[in-house]
């Protein structure tokens, strides 16, 4: 399992706090950690802004930094407080999904509270605001499904070392690492043009963790990598549609298979299909019709598949699918044949 649980809340806890417009509208930067000001209004931005924004996003789970995503996180319950000694307590509630190839797929819910000091640095056109763990006052973590070992030589493996089940396993691992995790903190990474990154850990100032593309600013709401082994999807969103003059538009690599399916799903369809995905062994087909049912098919020369879409006003999800219940794509049929597919995406809403 390693950290994606960690990534969980330690990525999510202010994945949108400094927004395309949080951190501009702070007056009088200057590049002292020691500004009482410049935390004051960081802090009180953070604490009035931070809920609305973050369950309105979710965070890619992964094992390590740089690694590509194998899961996601979806806050459902937001609160976040200043302390009376000015720092930041977050209690987040929430559902979600990751791949590791013990476990296979874990569903799962996760809940922590969290009391959180902060500083920053700015480097270039770049701020970096750093989340440091001071307290973790409880965590839960409870597996909603277990795909891989529950039965068979690894399910049989587990109980006689354990002398447990692989879902207790999981559950009792998932609880530990999530404590564990959230202690290395969190970085924001924040950029002059709008376009605002969360990663696990605190990210030395002046460097910027690996991207495939390099689009930057306010309209950019993915640019990153993930893993989709047999079986397996992503739910890439919620992506907000406000206007009907926006476009969406995506580009995309495919490594490792002959190819995958790119649905683009309103968010009425996928509430029911997500959780389905998170809590039943098997994928399952879209609940209804979806707007878009397209393929990616491997890149070949480092080409790059690109579409523009133009959808109605609303809310949607661009789900990666590696499964033979949705989309038109089909997987090798020998016995143990899992070709992982890597894909490397950016999605952007552009405006007219």
């Amino acid at each position: 399992m390693q950290s994606f649980v960690g990534v969980l809340l330690a990525g999510l806890s202010l994945a949108a706090a400094c927004g395309p417009q949080g951190l501009s509208i702070l007056p009088g930067i200057i590049n002292d950690p020691a500004n009482r000001s410049l935390r004051k209004a960081l802090l009180g931005y953070v604490t009035d802004n931070l809920c609305q924004e973050v369950q309105g996003r979710s965070v890619p789970l992964r094992l390590r930094r740089d690694d590509p995503a194998t899961g996601r996180f979806f806050a459902t319950a937001c609160r976040a407080e200043r302390s009376p000694r000015d720092q930041l307590v977050v209690t987040l509630d929430g559902h979600g999904y990751a791949w590791t190839n013990v476990t296979g797929r874990v569903g799962f819910r996760a809940a922590a509270t969290v009391r959180y000091d902060h500083d920053f640095r700015i480097v270039e056109d770049r701020m970096y605001v750093y989340f440091r763990q001071r307290q973790t006052y409880q965590t839960r973590f409870e597996p909603t499904v277990v795909t891989g070992g529950a039965h068979g030589v690894l399910g049989a493996g587990v109980h006689a070392t354990l002398g447990t089940t692989m879902q207790v396993a999981v559950k009792q691992l998932g609880g530990r690492i999530l404590r564990e995790q959230i202690a290395q903190g969190f970085t924001v990474i924040r950029e002059s043009s709008g376009g605002v990154r969360v990663v696990f850990g605190l990210v030395e100032a002046g460097t910027q963790p690996l991207v495939p593309f390099a689009y930057r600013g306010e309209g950019l709401r993915f640019n990153d990598r993930s893993e989709l082994h047999q079986g397996q999807r992503d739910y890439l969103g919620p992506i907000t549609i406000e206007r009907a003059e926006q476009q969406l538009h995506m580009d995309a690599r495919l490594e490792g298979a002959a190819a995958v399916d790119v649905l683009l799903v309103p968010q009425s369809v996928v509430k029911p299909w997500l959780a389905a995905y998170e809590g039943q062994p098997r994928a399952t087909p879209p609940p209804a019709a979806v707007p878009i049912d397209d393929v990616l098919p491997a890149s070949r020369n480092s080409g790059v598949w690109r579409r523009a879409w133009d959808v109605p006003r609303g809310v949607y999800f661009i789900v990666l699918d590696h499964t033979i219940a949705a989309g038109r794509t089909s997987l090798p049929q020998a016995r143990l044949d899992d070709r992982a597919a890597l894909v490397s995406y950016a999605v952007r809403v552009v405006e007219p």
